[in-house]
């Protein structure tokens, strides 16, 4: 289950950026999931929920897009 894992990621970069920008909240996200990942899309959205609770980006809305390649 890697999905953990780059959910993690996603939101340290997602902080990163928010703090470079002054972002005291960060409400959405698009984020492009490779066709050849092996990326489940309820997992993804199920550990990204779980590693933004307690963040500025709790409660964000995620949106995925499956890229070729």
């Amino acid at each position: 289950m890697h999905e953990i894992t780059l959910s993690q990621r996603a939101l340290e970069i997602i902080e990163q950026q928010a703090l470079q920008a002054g972002a005291r909240r960060v409400t959405g996200v698009w984020l492009k999931v490779g066709a050849f990942s092996c990326v489940e899309a309820s997992a993804l959205t199920f550990c990204f929920e779980l590693v933004c609770r307690g963040t500025l980006a709790e409660g964000l809305r995620a949106a995925y897009r499956r890229t070729t390649g």
